[in-house]
């Protein structure tokens, strides 16, 4: 999946997912230098999730700590906190797990 602006026509970066066991990872997620902290990586997450509605483990190496920055807070905005946050000391490495839901039902949950 290309990350970009349709409006602008502009190819900011890209996403790549796989899925297994049932669990989507997000296998790659890079976004431009010169596109950084202007909202596409948010806009390109909320997308991913709305695209492939389920079960989702996003992990981060502990060196990496921009990354688990990143994907800590668009986690949390996306889920409303409603996720986990944990490290496995067998795969060294911290990841998050929730689950995302439809567009439609995301509306109707936010309204009740």
């Amino acid at each position: 999946m290309s990350i970009g602006r349709k409006r602008a026509g502009i190819r900011a970066g890209f996403a790549l997912i796989r899925k297994q066991h049932g669990i989507y990872h997000m296998s790659e997620f890079f976004v431009l230098k010169k596109y950084r902290k202007q909202g596409i990586g948010k806009e390109a997450a909320f997308a991913v999730f709305q695209q492939f509605p389920g079960d989702w483990d996003i992990a981060q190496i502990p060196q990496n700590k921009p990354a688990q920055a990143f994907w800590t807070n668009i986690i949390h905005d996306y889920t409303n906190g409603d996720f986990a946050d944990q490290f496995s000391h067998k795969d060294n490495v911290r990841f998050q797990t929730f689950t995302s839901v439809p567009q439609q039902k995301r509306s109707k949950e936010a309204t009740q």
